[in-house]
């Protein structure tokens, strides 16, 4: 059981994790316990845990009017792309079928759909490989709503 517990703390992932990480493989009554007890005895876990910032909780501000502030994202389901967007004031979602994994798609995509609903104040996105490149924002954020 030791063997099992030096393997599953091995990585100092902390005590969520690596509790997480044993209950994929294994179980023995008062586990838990046991997992949290060696990790709070640990000094590279305190070391690394001391060392982490914490990240503080930003609520975002709700938007005014529909489509002012919207959220993207591109998902893949049973080998089509779309382009999913989402209005923070009606939380109103609309998913926009690509015509591939391009960036001209996403950019053709995200014009259909502020054609339809307006040029919003705030486009969110996730960072993804597509929407991030530079013409894909140009095209999403560099017009103005007027």
């Amino acid at each position: 059981m030791q063997d099992h517990m030096q393997v599953v703390h091995q990585s100092h992932l902390g005590i969520v994790k690596s509790k997480q990480r044993a209950c994929e493989v294994l179980y023995w009554p008062g586990m838990s316990a046991k997992i949290e007890e060696m990790i709070k005895n640990c000094s590279k876990c305190a070391d690394f845990q001391n060392r982490l910032p914490r990240e503080l909780f930003k609520p975002t501000e709700t938007a005014d009017l529909p489509f002012e502030e919207v959220a993207s994202d591109l998902f893949e389901f049973e080998d089509n792309h779309y382009d999913l967007l989402v209005d923070y004031y009606s939380k109103f979602i609309e998913v926009e079928k690509l015509k591939g994994p391009y960036c001209s798609a996403v950019v053709e995509a995200l014009k259909a759909q502020f054609s339809r609903h307006g040029i919003p104040t705030t486009r969110l996105q996730d960072n993804g490989d597509r929407v991030s490149r530079p013409v894909t924002s140009t095209a999403a954020n560099g017009q103005t709503a007027p």
